[in-house]
Parts: structure tokens; C-alpha cells; sequence
């Protein structure tokens, strides 16, 4: 990942953005090794919840974003509480994400698996959802958007922090 990083920086680009939730986990290792700005996808994330007001959401990505501090730890010390689901839930969501997302399948029973995930969340006090992981927001499209909870897409979210910077 330095290395890479490393390659960007000689190349004369003006950030850097890695489109991985589990991987920012390994950025306090290397960002500073590097001069460049990383645009952290849970930083973008917790811009979004703080301005939709919110101060409790629930987590859903792969079993190191839901169950490692650098995504909850980082989202706690700036204030947003953080629920994960519960163990069957995880192992549901790490199946789908190896057996499925990763050879592009997405089966409308997986939705109805990963609303059901979403709804539990919700009922131990959610107030929004953060889809951890960048193959959710293909699974949840906004028409499958049913939930009455609001959906933060981290991939989304962070695209848009990084549109916002280019453009400055």
C-alpha cells in the first residue's frame, strides 16, 4: 500500500483516495510515510451522519470493518454511537460478500436477507445505516430503498469528498 501510495506521489497527483473500507484500517501504518492527503472513507462517512443529525447508526460491512475499532473506534471518538449486527447476521453478510458480491452476483433473497439485518439494527436504536462496504449500495438500490431508515453509502459519500476536493 506505501508503495502505491509512494507511486501516486511521484506521478504529481493531489490526493489520494482508497475506494476499500477494510483497507483504511491499515492507514495509520503508512499516511506518515506520505506527504499526499488521504481522503478516509470513515471520515467522509461521519461528515454525512453529523449532517443528517444524526448520533446512533448501525454498521454492516465485512467481519473487520463491523467488528475492528478503525471504523466504529474512529466514528465513537467523534461522537456517533455504532451498533453492529449480531453474530448470524455477520456470518449471513461474510457469506454473500464472499460466495456472491465477489464474483458479481447480487440475489434479490440476499436483499431481503440484508433488509431483514437492517431493520434489527434499527429496532436496538439506529437512526441510520452505514452500507460498509462498496458492493451494498448495488445490492440496496434506491428503488429497494423500502426501509424507513436512512442508508449512508460509504462508497458514494466518499466519491463525493473526493469530487468536492478536485474541484477546489
Amino acid at each position: 500500500m506505501l508503495a502505491l501510495c509512494k507511486q501516486l506521489e511521484h506521478a504529481g497527483v493531489e490526493f489520494i483516495v482508497i475506494a476499500c473500507n477494510t483497507v483504511h484500517k491499515v492507514l495509520p501504518l503508512i499516511q506518515d510515510e506520505v506527504s499526499l492527503p488521504i481522503v478516509h472513507i470513515v471520515d467522509a462517512t461521519r461528515e454525512r451522519i453529523q449532517d443528517l443529525g444524526l448520533t446512533k447508526v448501525g454498521l454492516i460491512g465485512s467481519p473487520l470493518t463491523m467488528t475492528d475499532e478503525y471504523f466504529a473506534g474512529r466514528l465513537a471518538d467523534n461522537g456517533v454511537d455504532v451498533v453492529v449486527p449480531g453474530e448470524e447476521d455477520r456470518k449471513m453478510i461474510h457469506r454473500a460478500l464472499g460466495e456472491e458480491f465477489a464474483v458479481g452476483v447480487f440475489l434479490a433473497e440476499t436483499r431481503e436477507s440484508f433488509k431483514g439485518v437492517i431493520d434489527r439494527l434499527v429496532e436496538r436504536g439506529a437512526e441510520g445505516v452505514v452500507l460498509g462496504c462498496t458492493e451494498f449500495g448495488i445490492l440496496l438500490q434506491e428503488e429497494d430503498r423500502s426501509l424507513d431508515v436512512v442508508l449512508i453509502d460509504t462508497a458514494v459519500v466518499h466519491c463525493e469528498v473526493a469530487v468536492r476536493m478536485a474541484l477546489a
